[in-house]
């Protein structure tokens, strides 16, 4: 029972990430699997760039999708 309600649990977070449209710089190196340092220099290459907000930084899901598409 405990293991039925750790996947139910699972797919619920796995669901709650999918109808994200944006995400921190943590969740773009997991969900791309790099490193802070090869996010930081797609930003200064303008390969994925993030919005601001104050001192947060977000990755638009559109953003992340398209400059992948085109590479």
């Amino acid at each position: 029972k405990a293991v039925a309600e750790c996947l139910v649990s699972q797919q619920q977070d796995k669901k709650k990430e999918d109808e994200k449209d944006f995400f921190t710089s943590k969740e773009v190196q997991q969900i791309l699997s790099v490193s802070p340092t090869t996010l930081y220099n797609w930003e200064k290459s303008g390969k994925l760039l993030p919005s601001r907000i104050g001192h947060r930084v977000y990755y638009s899901r559109s953003i992340i999708e398209n400059s992948f598409k085109s590479a």
